[in-house]
């Protein structure tokens, strides 16, 4: 009866594989080839923290497999995330090292994707990602194989993700990858994959050309999907029940091997030729390696041994020993098209739809956006300070930025920024990104006052320390950072709204240059408790302010070392600065207006729906029922009768379009949870009318307002600025109870028939597929990183919508989007997050071509915010309040992506650029290569001594990255080694210019003075 039970239930499990997954072992003419791959997937944080996982698990994998590795040639293991190895190496004995280097270098244990983390793929920005890959990759190359880089990872292991990115195939290719390993598709894909044979296939990125060079950018990776998850097969996993997963006798030995070979045999019909790779292990496998590989090798000795009658030959294997093995086989593999990814993730269990993780948690995909920022901030003004451990503050200054690089990486676990863990691990990556802000802090301070040659100044970016110096000595200092390599022009606010006190007014603060002029009074301006300036900043550099009362002692300046012509500074550090504090305009030289005519602000309070009320109160920008607010670009009409947006206007090209703003909450099932999206009924409205209204304004129209509440939980602000060509939308968005989920939703005047465009991993835009209605909501949301837009082709219309950070989207009507903004649900018990989020939408509407033209540098710029810091302004000293990192700033196409320190060990750094304009571009006019020549904009600041161009996460040189040349139909021609040389092998790069196809990053390693 137990026999008959277990070749029933196989049948059963056998139903979905084509006619071909039908195995007859009497007709079977040659065995098939199996790889069996021993891993162990390792969430570095998920239901416990890393220190929990590591202490409680990972050690003793390692250790146990290190030990039976080495006793035992035949043994294989692969290892993934570096954060892991990293503890381990602090707490293994020497002896261990070197038998983990030694068996590596004998290739028992292959190094495999080799990042901090397995990163997510739909909320993590592609700057944050490629920087926890090159630190994994950097410690790797300097601790495990310094002398070994052929065994460096060159295969991508992404079984665990919950969807795959169109992004993938570029990065993998750019880091010289062969193969990317997935799992975790719709199941129903997969079953499509598998009747064809295609679960192996040519994963192509967005190709880009340049026909005066012959220069070609053509990313692709070899995908390999596993068929049935990425555990051991059913029944042999020796660390599970013993009951489910005997351990193997003399007794028993030739029924499990015939249950064992009769899976193989069905999985291995799923693919083009007879060899498989099939995964042996599972989440935290082999904490008792003893156990698995011993009953494992017992079964394949007996198979070996049995070729007749199994037919089928078992290895232990890594990736490389499977892909070299399936190289020599010379098969041609089909190819996907350009741009595909594999979202929505469907496991088909209750209409499951894995699209909740795009939004859950809003509070920590924040936090990751805003620390990014400041870990970039850091890596750049340490890169230009010229600072290299001249003494212990120094050195500590580096080391606190390392310490956040890896905590960053940490974060971007597909269990962390996701939201997808229970609040312990998500508490302590909060906990981890705030002490790192802390460090780098000091980081900055200390770099900061060195570049200014500063004295009785200390930078926090607690804006506390602003009020109180301001409260006690009536003047602070503001320094803003901008860490881009464009020069910005933008209004930065310094919000004291939760002070409810202040011993001072701010219609009586000034704002100046550090230790000069006053500001243009139409460069700053007071709104409700909000100092907004518009700001000059200069590329890679800063600008410092005093904000002073009007009670100042004006003779106090005096006192501030400040210096009005260009000079050098001691310790080999060039510096340019503008002796008044100015930016490439004259700020100064307008007439200076009336204190009260710039800095007089108005509330305006109007009750919605009583119009006969609003008729009275005689405001020039209401016309009966309707309310406008306005700048150079932009009018936005809102329905007083509701206190609703109702139309946006773009005034250059004089189109006029619906605009309607509305907030919904959708309820989620029994099904719901931090992973799933899961509803039964369409979104409800929240309100058909907002509770409060106001309008906040000066007398000089530099910053307007309209600050809506639509319940106590949601409260957003419409605002315009001067001379901004854009509408910022800003929510403080509260707790929810479950079962919810809070979205809002644009219906505007654009016919776009249902489709509608997200970003992937903010690097591209991508066109998603029009949600049917028969199918389910959740089926029609994607992955939005950081920015989304609608466009209708016969209008030649687009409108644009870029966020502060990553949630889910959808388009579930011709014009409409709406994007997910909280959730709270009962599902596990991991949704309830208490906490009031503060998030930001900017949006542009105008020709499509234009909309192309700015989308990519305007979406970096505000993922890429200026950074704040305070300090006492009294008494302060400073030689350089102003400082300009580049000879003049990049242009527009060309973005500076990294410029930092390798490690502390290694005394290069790492300088990327890109090419923003990527090659699905619509305007054919700057979708063009461009150029650029390094020495041209850094020759004052930066001495480059040698630059080689390296691959992505600078595993290698690029002219060593040689990939497998997989066979696929229509393959473009390769180009010959000499024109691969003409491209890499320039020696040093600095003074010569580099070429940047659409959508393309080169890295290069350099040494610098």
């Amino acid at each position: 009866m137990k026999g008959f039970l277990i070749f029933f239930c196989f049948c059963l499990f056998l139903i979905p594989f084509s006619k071909a997954s039908v195995v007859d072992n009497e007709t079977t003419e040659t065995p098939i080839t199996v790889h069996m791959l021993p891993h162990s997937h390792c969430d570095v944080g998920y239901k416990d923290t890393p220190e929990g996982y590591y202490t409680k698990s990972v050690k003793h994998i390692l250790d146990t497999v290190v030990e039976q590795c080495s006793a035992n040639p035949e043994y294989r293991f692969i290892w993934v995330e570096v954060w892991f190895l990293q503890q381990w190496w602090a707490d293994s004995t020497e002896l261990q090292r070197e038998q983990f280097k030694a068996l590596v270098e004998k290739k028992q244990i292959e190094l495999v994707l080799g990042g901090i983390v397995m990163s997510d793929d739909a909320n993590v920005y592609f700057e944050d990602d490629i920087d926890q890959l090159t630190e994994g990759h950097t410690w790797l190359k300097e601790n495990v194989v310094p002398d070994h880089p052929e065994l460096l990872p060159k295969h991508a292991w992404h079984i665990d993700p919950f969807g795959e990115s169109s992004w993938n195939p570029t990065v993998f290719n750019d880091i010289c990858f062969d193969v990317f390993v997935i799992n975790r598709i719709s199941q129903s894909l997969k079953d499509l994959y598998m009747a064809d044979q295609d679960l192996e296939f040519i994963w192509r990125g967005l190709e880009s050309k340049s026909a005066t060079s012959g220069r070609e950018h053509n990313p692709w990776v070899l995908g390999h999907v596993l068929p049935h998850h990425y555990s051991a097969p059913p029944g042999f996993d020796w660390e599970g029940s013993s009951k489910d997963n005997p351990p193997i006798t003399s007794k028993n030995i030739d029924a499990r091997a015939t249950v064992l070979c009769t899976w193989l045999k069905g999985v291995a019909a799923a693919f083009q030729d007879k060899i498989l790779l099939q995964p042996f292990g599972q989440d935290f496998k082999f904490q008792h390696a003893s156990w698995q590989y011993g009953n494992m090798s017992l079964l394949i000795d007996y198979i070996n041994s049995n070729p007749e009658k199994f037919q089928t030959i078992i290895q232990f294997s890594t990736l490389r020993e499977y892909f070299d093995d399936l190289y020599s086989r010379e098969l041609e593999f089909p190819v996907t098209t350009q741009n595909f990814d594999f979202f929505p993730y469907d496991s088909t269990v209750n209409n499951a739809y894995w699209t909740g993780y795009f939004t859950s948690w809003p509070i920590v995909k924040r936090l990751v956006r805003y620390t990014s920022n400041i870990l970039r901030t850091a890596d750049f003004f340490w890169s230009l300070s010229g600072l290299q451990f001249f003494n212990e503050e120094d050195t500590k200054s580096f080391e606190n930025i390392l310490w956040l690089r890896r905590e960053m990486g940490v974060a971007q676990h597909h269990d962390t920024i996701t939201g997808t863990s229970p609040q312990i691990n998500l508490l302590r990556a909060q906990e981890q990104l705030h002490h790192g802000q802390s460090l780098v802090k000091d980081s900055l301070n200390h770099i900061l006052v060195e570049m200014q040659d500063a004295s009785r100044i200390s930078y926090q970016f607690n804006i506390d320390l602003l009020v109180k110096e301001i409260e006690t000595h009536q003047e602070a200092a503001v320094v803003v950072m901008n860490n881009l390599a464009w020069q910005r022009e933008e209004w930065i606010k310094i919000s004291l709204e939760n002070y409810t006190f202040l011993l001072f007014e701010l219609k009586d603060l000034t704002v100046k240059y550090f230790g000069g002029l006053e500001l243009n009074p139409e460069h700053y301006t007071f709104i409700n408790k909000e100092l907004f300036i518009y700001t000059y900043l200069p590329p890679l550099g800063y600008q410092c302010y005093s904000i002073v009362s009007s009670t100042t002692d004006n003779d106090q300046q005096n006192e501030n070392n400040f210096e009005n012509e260009n000079g050098n500074r001691n310790r080999n550090r060039n510096k340019k600065r503008d002796g008044n504090g100015n930016g490439n305009r004259n700020n100064g030289d307008v007439e200076i207006k009336k204190e009260n005519e710039v800095k007089r602000a108005k509330e305006i309070e109007i009750e919605i729906g009583d119009i006969d009320k609003i008729s009275k109160m005689n405001l020039p920008n209401i016309q009966g029922n309707l309310f406008t607010m306005e700048n150079q670009y932009y009018q936005i009409t809102f329905d007083l009768s509701t206190g609703k947006a109702i139309q946006l206007k773009n005034i250059e090209i004089e189109k006029e379009i619906p605009f309607e703003h509305d907030w919904y909450q959708y309820l989620g099932s029994i099904f719901d949870n931090n992973y799933i999206f899961n509803v039964e009924k369409n979104a409800t409205q929240l309100a058909d009318k907002v509770t409060t209204f106001k309008y906040y304004t000066s007398d000089s129209h530099l910053v307007q307002e309209v600050r809506i509440t639509i319940e106590p939980y949601v409260t957003q602000t419409i605002r315009l600025y001067d001379r901004i060509p854009e509408v910022e939308i800003e929510m403080d968005v509260g707790s929810i109870l479950p079962p919810q989920e809070l979205i809002s939703r644009f219906n505007v005047g654009l016919e776009t028939n249902g489709y509608f465009y997200t970003d992937s991993f903010g690097f591209q835009l991508f066109e998603k597929y029009k949600w049917t209605k028969w199918d389910y909501i959740s089926s029609g949301y994607r992955p939005m990183t950081s920015y989304a837009a609608l466009r209708d082709e016969k209008q030649d219309l687009q409108m644009t919508f870029i966020h502060d950070f990553a949630r889910g989207a959808a388009s579930l009507d011709s014009g409409s989007i709406e994007f997910m903004h909280v959730r709270a649900d009962f599902g596990k018990g991991w949704l309830l997050d208490g906490t009031t989020t503060n998030q930001k939408i900017w949006i542009t509407f105008d020709s499509i071509e234009k909309q192309e033209q700015n989308r990519a540098k305007s979406n970096i710029i505000h993922q890429r915010a200026p950074l704040l810091m305070y300090s006492a302004g009294h008494k302060a000293k400073m030689g350089y309040p102003r400082y300009n990192g580049l000879n003049e700033p990049f242009p527009d196409q060309t973005h500076l992506v990294s410029l930092k320190r390798i490690s502390k060990d290694n005394s290069k750094s790492i300088i990327r650029l890109m090419n923003v304009i990527t090659p699905e571009t619509a305007n054919s006019d700057v979708n063009q290569p461009v150029d650029i020549n390094l020495y041209h904009y850094f020759k004052d600041y930066l001495k480059f001594d040698e630059s080689t161009e390296i691959t992505l996460t600078g595993l290698w040189d690029k002219n060593s990255c040689q990939k497998k040349d997989w066979k696929w139909s229509n393959k473009p021609e390769p180009n010959s080694s000499e024109d691969r040389k003409q491209q890499y092998n320039v020696k040093n790069p600095f003074n010569t210019d580099i070429k940047l196809l659409p959508g393309e990053i080169r890295t290069f390693e350099i040494d610098t003075q």
